[in-house]
C-alpha cells in the first residue's frame, strides 16, 4: 500500500484515503490500469476492503462503459481552421551565421532602437581613449607625480630605480 508525504510523492506501506480513490476514478476511470502505478496496489486493497469504494468504482464503470458506447464525431473543418488559426506561430529559425548571440540579445535589450555595432563601437572607443589617455598623459597634469610615472614604466617595461619611501 501506499500514501502521500504532502509533495505529491507516494510513500510504500500506507493506505490511500476515499478522497484520493474519487480523484482517481474521476482522473483516469474504474480500469486499473490507467492508474498511476505507485498508487494502483493501495487503491485496489481499498476496494478489496471498503463497500463505498466498491460502490464509487461501480459507478466509475458504468460511467466509462456509457462513454465508450457513443458515437466520435470527426470535427468539422471550421473547428479544426479555428484552432490552427488560434495555435501559436513558431518564430522563423534564422540561418546560422544570423541567429543572435548574447552580445547581441545583450545590447538589443539596453538599445533596441540602435544596430548592434553601435554600442560596441561607443565601448571600444571609450576603452581606447582612456587607455591612451592613462598611459601617455604627463603626470604633473593630473598631479599624481611619481605614481603615475611608475605604471608608465611598467607599461613600457622601462628600468626605474625605485626608492623605498614608495614601498
Amino acid at each position: 500500500m501506499t500514501g502521500s508525504n504532502g509533495n505529491g510523492e507516494r510513500i510504500v506501506g500506507q493506505p490511500i484515503s476515499i478522497d484520493r480513490f474519487r480523484t482517481l476514478l474521476d482522473a483516469y476511470g474504474a480500469t486499473a490500469d490507467r492508474w498511476p502505478e505507485v498508487e494502483r496496489e493501495a487503491a485496489l486493497a481499498l476496494v478489496a476492503r471498503s463497500a463505498e469504494a466498491r460502490t464509487m468504482m461501480d459507478d466509475a464503470r458504468k460511467l466509462d462503459d456509457l462513454l465508450d458506447s457513443l458515437p466520435v464525431a470527426d470535427p468539422s473543418p471550421e473547428l479544426a481552421g479555428r484552432i490552427l488559426a488560434a495555435a501559436p506561430v513558431a518564430a522563423p529559425q534564422l540561418p546560422p551565421h544570423r541567429r543572435s548571440s548574447w552580445f547581441r540579445r545583450s545590447f538589443g535589450t539596453l538599445w533596441p532602437e540602435l544596430p548592434t555595432w553601435r554600442p560596441a563601437a561607443a565601448l571600444a572607443a571609450s576603452l581606447a581613449c582612456g587607455l591612451v589617455t592613462g598611459a601617455f598623459l604627463p603626470a604633473e597634469e593630473i598631479g599624481l607625480g611619481q605614481q603615475t610615472d611608475l605604471s608608465a614604466f611598467v607599461l613600457f617595461d622601462l628600468d626605474l630605480d625605485i626608492d623605498e619611501t614608495w614601498l
